[in-house]
């Protein structure tokens, strides 16, 4: 019920910011953004992610030299035939891999948890600051309603996946296929976003 009343709401929006006039039968000024771009394209954005990676680098690599030495004595316990199964040293080498396995796991966890708030933190500043350019726009150029597009070409994500029903299901959330440039101003937001994050690293 939620969901059809939420599809309504939508539709007479659209219905509004399309029809050329509003409420008052006054004319409607519409623009549209396709966020994509702007999250790729975004100085801000590509600086923050850039230096969110580069902190969790030694993290990362800690978790791939576990990789390896599990792999590692692993492979020389399968491999050493002089080792009977059922000695003291087998059985200490398959509990001292199964402790570092247990500490991977521990830390693959951490690291999962760690990346996924900072990156959540992330996307919430990014926001911020184009919530900020949209509002600057919206008041210089007197749009009565700005709406966000995903862009009309699939991802890259979609355009390589192999499961149909993912792909389809890209298909039909495009539900923007063509925008005027008239209306585009993904890039005044763009040029806007990219001045709030001078402006804050000149401070």
């Amino acid at each position: 019920m939620k969901k059809l009343c939420l599809l309504a709401a939508l539709a007479t929006m659209a219905t509004v910011a399309f029809s050329g006039t509003g409420a008052a039968g006054e004319p409607t000024s519409v623009a549209i953004v396709q966020i994509q771009e702007v999250l790729n394209r975004s100085e801000y954005a590509k600086q923050m992610e850039t230096s969110i990676r580069a902190g969790f680098k030694s993290e990362e690599q800690e978790i791939e030299d576990l990789q390896k030495l599990i792999r590692t004595e692993s492979e020389k316990l399968q491999t050493d035939t002089m080792m009977s199964p059922d000695s003291y040293t087998y059985k200490d080498k398959v509990l001292q891999i199964e402790r570092l396995k247990l500490k991977l796991a521990d830390k693959a966890q951490n690291f999962s948890r760690q990346t996924r708030s900072k990156m959540a933190e992330f996307w919430r500043s990014v926001y911020k600051d184009f919530r900020a350019a949209i509002e600057q726009i919206a008041k210089s150029g007197q749009y009565d309603l700005i709406l966000t597009a995903p862009g009309t070409e699939l991802s890259n994500d979609a355009a390589q996946n192999d499961v149909p029903e993912a792909v389809m299901g890209e298909i039909i959330q495009r539900r923007v296929q063509y925008v005027a440039p008239k209306i585009d101003i993904t890039q005044k937001v763009i040029d806007m976003m990219n001045a709030i994050n001078r402006g804050r690293g000149a401070k």
